[in-house]
């Protein structure tokens, strides 16, 4: 299971540590009444919870989840490309930030992506 909440740790703290409001954390003790199964998942203070057996589930509901956490922190859309929202599914069966209705990377890989796609990388 460690192994596990490690991928989801790193793959969601790639992804959110460009965005400096520091990194998801899992809770040790989160207290009663989260459900038998689920782990919870801290970023700026708000707690929800995911199963970790379902890896990339788990992946796109938190990135989706705490993607709302920035979003209310810049007052604005993260992450987006080319002035598009990008949003967090698993539909492809791999967690993946999606812009127009299709998967554009794989969550974890958002600050790669975003590099290669900007502007001043066209050659």
């Amino acid at each position: 299971m460690q192994a596990r909440l490690t991928f989801i740790l790193d793959r969601l703290n790639a992804d959110l540590s460009g965005v400096g409001l520091g990194s998801v954390s899992v809770v040790d003790d989160p207290g009663a009444g989260w459900g038998e199964g689920l782990t919870v998942f801290e970023f700026q203070g708000r707690q929800t919870s995911a199963n970790p057996r379902e890896v990339e589930a788990a992946v796109a509901l938190l990135a989706s989840t705490f993607q709302d956490d920035v979003i209310d922190e810049r007052h604005g859309a993260w992450p987006e490309v080319n002035g598009k929202p990008l949003w967090a599914s698993a539909d492809s069966g791999v967690a993946c930030w999606y812009l127009d209705g299709k998967p554009w990377c794989a969550v974890g890989q958002l600050a790669g992506a975003l590099a290669v796609n900007a502007p001043d990388s066209a050659e």
